[in-house]
């Protein structure tokens, strides 16, 4: 029997993006841990604060990736009208996006 709705190609390609960017928000908390034990004794309270910041809205954006995945492969299973809805979760990430990399270019920006 075939599925009603093929998610192979869109809702797959969402879960392995999910899993690759929760893959490398452990690589960037490893990052700031080591950051945080290393070197920020050298940083002033500025570059402290925006490390944590930028970690802080990583994580988040990443918490709701992960619930928007969850809720279209998992509370949604089975129903094909719902696939066609955009959840909160994930409206919510591409601002997060941009405002985190709108920080981080305008430090790269002040440091050049």
């Amino acid at each position: 029997m075939s599925p009603l709705v093929n998610i192979e190609d869109t809702y797959g390609a969402l879960f392995l993006g999910v899993v690759a960017s929760v893959g490398l928000m452990g690589i960037t908390t490893m990052q700031t841990w080591i950051y945080w034990i290393r070197y920020s004794k050298r940083d002033g309270l500025f570059t402290k604060t925006l490390v944590l910041v930028i970690w802080s809205l990583e994580f988040l954006r990443a918490c709701f990736s992960v619930h928007a995945v969850y809720n279209y492969v998992v509370v949604e299973w089975g129903n094909p009208e719902a696939l066609s809805v955009s959840i909160w979760s994930l409206n919510i990430n591409t601002p997060f996006t941009s405002i985190i990399q709108i920080i981080v270019h305008s430090f790269f920006i002040s440091q050049i």
